[in-house]
């Protein structure tokens, strides 16, 4: 009986895993395109790179780890693919991992990243041409897996 009841408080223990989760720090947006190269994280020496739809709205969405490089080529593994749903919402993505240097197949590993942004929108003059572009920030996100 002592030991049916051990078991049974392991397997319950193991229902409560720790997620990971990294923390994404403050950080600019490249140029005026709605992305973030390098992106600093609360772990040492990572960062991650995100592509995200170019307005508000919701949209293709893209996360890159750093190790997922092959060293040799110079071309990445893997990536987390899946839909942007805004600033503050939690997007699901799927890693996507190469299989030749076109295509990917997703192989069922996912994460969860959540986004809180601010942006800006300033006007450019050229000669007498006049259009508005958007600049973003980081202010933070959240990595769940």
């Amino acid at each position: 009986m002592k030991c049916l009841l051990t078991m049974i408080a392991l397997l319950g223990l193991a229902g409560f895993a720790q997620a990971e989760t990294i923390n994404l720090q403050t950080t600019s947006g490249f140029g005026y395109l709605h992305q973030y190269h390098n992106a600093a994280t609360d772990m040492p020496d990572l960062t991650v790179t995100i592509y995200l739809p170019q307005s508000t709205a919701t949209g293709g969405m893209t996360l890159w780890f750093p190790d997922q490089v092959n060293p040799l080529t110079n071309s990445f593994y893997s990536y987390y693919v899946g839909t942007y749903n805004g600033n503050g919402v939690e997007s699901l993505l799927e890693k996507c991992v190469f299989i030749d240097l076109y295509s990917c197949a997703k192989n069922g590993e996912t994460l969860t990243v959540t986004l809180h942004e601010t942006s800006s929108r300033k006007q450019i003059n050229s000669g007498r041409a006049h259009y508005w572009v958007t600049k973003w920030t980081l202010l933070e996100g959240l990595i769940v897996w």
